[in-house]
Order: C-alpha cells, then sequence, then structure tokens
C-alpha cells in the first residue's frame, strides 16, 4: 500500500540524475521490500550511491535495485499500453500548447493557451481525455524549482475522489516537455490501470 512517505521517497528519487522512473515492491504486509530505479546516464555508480543514501533515510532494509535503461527500455517499449508522449510543441507568439499521446495505437490530442508550464500541464490532462482515458484529477499548481543547477518541474493533481493528491516530477529539455513529463509521471500508477468512460 502506497503511503505518504512512499510518495515522498519517489519524489526525492526522481529527482536523482538520470532517474526515468521509480518503483517500490511490497511484501505480504504491505511493507516496502525492494525499490527498483530505472536509470539512463554514464554516471550510474554516482547515481546508485545518492539514491541510497536517501533510501536509507527512509526504509534502511529495503534492497536497492538499478537497472540500466538500455536494457530495461527494450522491454518497455515492447508494452503498447504505455502512454507515450509523440509530441510537445509550442507557438511562442500565443503561448499555445499543443500535446500529443499515443496509447495502444491511437494518438489524443490536447491544447491550451497558458504557456508551456501550465499549458503543459492542461494540455496533457486534455490528450488523456481526448484518448478515452477517465482522468478524476484536475490540475493544482506546477513548479519550476532549481535544484543543484538543475530545472525539473513539479506538477500536483488533486483528485476529483477525495483521494490523496499526486506529485509528479521531471526534468527534460525545455519547460514545456519537463512538464508534460511531471504530468504523466504524476499519474504513473493511475494510467497504470485506467478507468474507462461508460
Amino acid at each position: 500500500m502506497t503511503t505518504r512517505t512512499d510518495e515522498d521517497l519517489e519524489l526525492e528519487l526522481r529527482s536523482l540524475p538520470g532517474v526515468l522512473s521509480v518503483s517500490i515492491a511490497y511484501g505480504d504486509r504491505g511493507d516496502a521490500e525492494m525499490v527498483t530505479l530505472l536509470v539512463i546516464g554514464l554516471e550510474l555508480d554516482a547515481t546508485r550511491s545518492e539514491a541510497q543514501m536517501i533510501l536509507s533515510l527512509y526504509y534502511p532494509e529495503v534492497t536497492l535495485v538499478i537497472e540500466e535503461a538500455n536494457d530495461a527500455v527494450i522491454q518497455l517499449s515492447r508494452d503498447h499500453s504505455r502512454v507515450a508522449i509523440v509530441e510537445a510543441d509550442i507557438e511562442h507568439s500565443t503561448g499555445t500548447v499543443r500535446v500529443t499521446l499515443q496509447h495502444n495505437g491511437r494518438s489524443g490530442i490536447g491544447h491550451s493557451a497558458s504557456g508551456p508550464l501550465i499549458g503543459g500541464a492542461e494540455a496533457t490532462l486534455a490528450a488523456l481525455r481526448d484518448l478515452g482515458i477517465e482522468v478524476p484529477f484536475s490540475l493544482l499548481s506546477v513548479n519550476s524549482v532549481s535544484l543543484m543547477n538543475r530545472w525539473p518541474v513539479i506538477v500536483t493533481l488533486r483528485s476529483s475522489r477525495g483521494d490523496d493528491d499526486r506529485m509528479g516530477i521531471a526534468l527534460a529539455d525545455g519547460e514545456l516537455l519537463s512538464s508534460v513529463k511531471s504530468t504523466l509521471n504524476a499519474l504513473n500508477r493511475f494510467l497504470a490501470t485506467p478507468v474507462r468512460p461508460g
């Protein structure tokens, strides 16, 4: 069972350089047993060391597994149910954003006139709905934060069902793509078992 502590841990681990995804495996009693990071980049040892230090503050006995993206991404690409970013563009003169996502061979397009940060998140939610995925969340906040000379984007979503807020963090090439990826990051667990309308 995911707790606020686990969400805080996941957020910290996702902020490390090269970390693409974080998954926490639980035992029969609901206790965290293993944390797996999907990592890309050349500094795997440094990332492992930082991740181990962060993990020890939360769960000193939990096993840390590092998977290199070169191997793991091949397996992920075989999962056609995964939501993929096809395109994220902005018309700079108007601040209008267009995000195109793909899911199960179908494309969904979302638009927003709110600029790259807020617009990226709004357009991503709109594209998910255009795909036919019922997304019971609304945008609460989008922030670009300074983190060791990097500027990741943090998106917070509010549940319309009274569940906990969702947070995502991502660092990509530019504010727009960071915002799109952060929004999808916030919805990782939800998108694993999306609710379809009807």
